[in-house]
């Protein structure tokens, strides 16, 4: 059984639409901001094709975080979360995918997690896609890599790749640019119409 929380921790409904508290227990009063909540996000939800929490690109910490407008955490009806997420994430690498060198990881930013070495990372979500699917990107392989024009075509090969899953969920076409902006960071920006993102992407050189 599943169910959808609200802004403020609830358990809103399950399956059945009954009130349901975690514990699977008797059905629970919802709260006045819980009921808000769910009306908002069924009204967002019936009159726009793409529904997700916003997620924005955060400069200063090169990471993405949630959207909070003052009252609720915002909704995005366009493809900017989608994309973040499929450029973000760090896809499993396949059998034949050459793993970062230790050596070449770039060292974390104070503050960040030390960096994942020697897995394939992945999402493990993705075993249970029935199509294969796998979420987010393979740039992550590109920390070990040089500024060669070589390394910039295999990002923007496995960018592409991330981004067209986004392009059939969603049935929109994404313009994808891959170009070097500085020394060891490469600058990929991905626009489906007004919607657009950029995201910078550093390795060791």
């Amino acid at each position: 059984m599943a169910w959808l929380t609200g802004a403020d921790g609830a358990v809103l409904s399950g399956a059945d639409g009954a009130l349901l508290t975690d514990a699977g227990g008797p059905p629970v009063q919802p709260t006045a901001q819980a009921q808000q909540s769910e009306a908002r996000y069924a009204a967002a939800g019936a009159t726009a094709g793409v529904l997700d929490v916003a997620l924005a690109w955060d400069p200063a910490r090169e990471g993405c975080d949630l959207v909070w407008n003052g009252a609720d955490f915002a909704l995005d009806t366009t493809p900017v979360t989608a994309m973040l997420m499929a450029l973000g994430c760090d896809a499993r690498a396949r059998p034949t995918d050459v793993l970062p060198e230790p050596a070449a990881v770039a060292a974390p930013q104070p503050g960040q997690p030390a960096p994942l070495v020697g897995i394939r990372r992945g999402w493990c979500g993705d075993a249970l896609d029935p199509a294969g699917a796998r979420t987010g990107s393979r740039n992550w392989l590109y920390a070990r890599s040089k500024q060669l024009e070589s390394t910039r075509q295999g990002i923007e090969a496995s960018s592409a790749e991330a981004l067209a899953q986004v392009q059939t969920l969603l049935g929109t076409t994404i313009q994808l640019t891959v170009r070097w902006i500085g020394t060891g960071i490469v600058g990929i920006r991905a626009a489906a119409g007004p919607a657009a993102v950029t995201v910078p992407l550093r390795m060791a050189v």
